[in-house]
């Protein structure tokens, strides 16, 4: 008897069945029917089907007499509003009617198209820009003489150099536990820390998102080139005791791609939203930016130097990037002056202040690319007037 009950208890692991109703969940695939199936991000051949049929009933069922074409607007082939670009600007020429991925497609095109990267010599290399000071000439719209002349320039440092900056690399390495949380949430873009700063928002504040996004695809394709060029080995290959506690980048030291967003960021920013570094936003953000770059330091990943250039390719390449927004912007100084760096700066961003300076063998040189060269970009004012008014709106007096 107890053998039957045991076998008859045993049936009762059908009621596994009953799992088989989860298959209810699939109602979820009704989803497709929305944006996403319309738009062929998700197949839906029953969606295609059903709206050919709909389209047909509605065409016929309605007894149209026309085809409906004279309730769009004739400026979608000819208008004068909004004046973009170059005076000709049908409406749907107009980048608001653009995918965002699309209007960043864009965005690298115009800036990729006026820049160029160049050996200059010995441990030497440049990054020029495409001045186009002359008229476009009326047959073919190309400019009737252009130029290219230098924005920054930099020199590969000594072995030596690096090797006098290692102890500064093992010494930092006492504020791992310290700066372990910073360094590891900051590997990648720093959107939290600039937005907890400036209060952004992906809904709230979309288009100064697309234009810092813009802004630092460029800073990172200009950064990646030089690193490639000047081949500066990380700390831990001049050193197996460095140990950084997160994997080495597979790519080289110099300049600092965390310390060239940060600058560049806090350039742009701070232009958009007419404050000075010597404002207490100013003050802030570079102070951010140095941080940033220190914690690479202290991760093992960087020597203090390529934090140095990395803050002066981001700020020259942030200013570079806001004359083509604004239409000439602001000249950049000449030399190779570290901008920016606080001075007298109490705490641990003022430690590479004592240093930095002092040891830097001119390697970084920039010019003063805005002072006799008329720059802009339409495309880029654009997304740029867009951005200006979300912080309007946020409550910026600009």
């Amino acid at each position: 008897m107890s053998l039957g009950f045991s076998m008859m208890a045993g049936t009762a692991g059908t009621a596994g069945t009953a799992g088989t109703a989860g298959t209810a969940g699939t109602a979820g695939t009704a989803g497709t029917a929305g944006t996403a199936g319309y738009s062929g991000a998700i197949t839906n051949p029953l969606l295609a089907d059903a709206m050919n049929k709909h389209r047909e009933a509605i065409v016929d069922g309605a007894g149209l007499t026309s085809t409906l074409s004279a309730i769009f607007s004739a400026a979608k082939w000819a208008g004068a509003a909004p004046p973009w670009p170059n005076g000709n600007a049908p409406t749907n020429r107009n980048p608001a009617l653009l995918e965002p991925h699309i209007r960043g497609f864009l965005y690298e095109e115009e800036l990729a198209s006026g820049v160029h990267f160049a050996h200059s010599g010995g441990e030497t290399f440049t990054l020029f820009h495409l001045d186009r000071n002359s008229a476009g000439a009326a047959a073919t719209g190309a400019p009737t003489s252009t130029a290219y002349k230098p924005i920054v320039k930099i020199t590969r440092p000594s072995q030596a150099f690096f090797e006098n900056q290692l102890p500064l690399v093992m010494n930092w390495a006492d504020r791992r536990d310290e700066r372990g949380s910073e360094i590891l949430t900051q590997v990648l873009p720093q959107i939290s820390y600039w937005s907890a700063v400036l209060n952004l928002h992906p809904t709230r504040t979309p288009k100064t998102y697309e234009l810092i996004s813009a802004a630092l695809s460029f800073a990172m394709r200009v950064v990646m080139r030089f690193k490639f060029a000047l081949a500066c080995p990380r700390p831990v290959e001049y050193s197996p005791t460095v140990q950084p506690i997160v994997m080495t980048p597979g790519y080289s030291a110099l300049p600092s791609g965390h310390a060239t967003e940060a600058s560049m960021f806090a350039r742009v920013m701070l232009a958009l939203l007419g404050q000075t570094d010597a404002s207490d936003l100013g003050k802030l953000l570079h102070y951010q930016a140095f941080r940033i770059a220190e914690n690479r330091v202290v991760a093992g990943l960087h020597f203090p130097v390529d934090g140095i250039a990395g803050h002066m390719l981001g700020d020259t390449l942030g200013r570079y990037f806001v004359a083509l927004c604004q239409g000439g912007g602001a000249a950049v100084p000449g030399g190779n002056a570290v901008f920016g760096i606080p001075a007298g700066a109490a705490g641990d961003a003022a430690e590479p202040t004592g240093s930095c300076p002092a040891d830097t063998p001119g390697f970084v040189t920039r010019t003063d690319f805005a002072a006799t060269n008329p720059l802009g970009s339409e495309l880029l004012g654009w997304v740029w007037e867009q951005a200006k008014a979300e912080q309007r709106a946020s409550g910026f007096n600009i």
